[in-house]
């Protein structure tokens, strides 16, 4: 959803599109604040027979076979859509211009949207473009919602808000009923073993290392803003603005790992703990048959 788009409708009709129940057709009507599917050229869509997989198809038959826009003939699933371009959500089905256009590509949203659309009377046509230059000339040229995600650089100037949906069901999902939201990705660091023995420093920091969402989106917001900065421009500018939060992520000289022992300026196990501060240069494994005090 545009940002744009959200703080027009709040301002003009009092709506509230960053959740689904501000979709819901028995309530409202969303699609007064989007453009009408026939506005839309078809020449950027590919056609459903193309865009759908067998997988997801069956996954919305199989919990919803009351709707006759998927159905099974011979093994093979088949959908109905207007025009071969657009599904139909059953709220919007028999007024085409109640539809709120929701552009896809590669089908890559359909598995979640169909159903959520369906089962929460989200009134929706969904279209799948052939490629990324359409799905930046459509979502660019109009007032529609699509399917993307954070963080990139695609579309970061329209500021998108994503669209609230009920609390993951890790059961529903587990039977392919995914009407509500998806659960959250969890992003790990992963090291080669025995990487923080031999590239100490650069595992410590890598470790320390993080960077939330809101500021990675800021800085691809000032990238697609300025033609005349790289992405260099933008780190470096990023790093001389926040050196308190990365000269956190620096290794002591005197953080040592299990198994290693400080070193004075000569290179030598530093013996006495008192006073290490002030003159420890870093970290050796310990000799055999030794041990760190600390």
């Amino acid at each position: 959803l545009r940002s744009d788009t959200f703080w027009g409708a709040l301002s003009r009709n009092g709506m509230i599109l960053d959740t689904y129940r501000g979709y819901n057709a028995t309530l409202f009507d969303p699609s007064a604040v989007f453009d009408y599917i026939g506005n839309i050229s078809r020449d950027h869509f590919t056609t459903c027979l193309d865009a759908y997989p067998q997988s997801v198809l069956s996954g919305y038959h199989q919990h919803f076979g009351s709707d006759v826009s998927v159905s099974e003939h011979d093994g093979i699933m088949k959908i109905d859509c207007e025009n071969q371009t657009w599904w139909l959500s059953p709220s919007c089905r028999a007024s085409p211009d109640m539809c709120v256009p929701y552009i896809d590509y590669k089908a890559w949203g359909a598995k979640f949207i169909m159903q959520q659309a369906t089962a929460h009377s989200i009134p929706l046509a969904i279209g799948n473009v052939k490629s990324y230059d359409s799905w930046a000339h459509v979502v660019k040229k109009h007032n529609v919602l699509n399917y993307w995600f954070e963080p990139d650089a695609f579309f970061a100037a329209l500021e998108l808000r994503a669209i609230t949906m009920p609390a993951y069901n890790q059961k529903e999902y587990s039977e392919g009923l995914t009407i509500t939201g998806t659960n959250s990705i969890s992003i790990f660091k992963f090291a080669a073993r025995g990487l923080r023995h031999v590239a100490r420093d650069a595992y410590e920091m890598a470790s320390k290392l993080s960077i939330g969402l809101d500021e990675i989106m800021t800085m691809l917001r000032e990238l697609v803003a300025n033609d005349t900065l790289d992405e260099y421009d933008i780190a470096c500018s990023w790093v001389r603005q926040n050196e308190a939060k990365w000269t956190t992520w620096i290794p002591s000289n005197a953080d040592c790992f299990l198994g290693q022992g400080l070193l004075d300026v000569n290179g030598a196990f530093i013996a006495e703990f008192v006073g290490w501060q002030t003159h420890a240069l870093g970290c050796e494994l310990c000799p055999s048959g030794h041990a760190s005090q600390k």
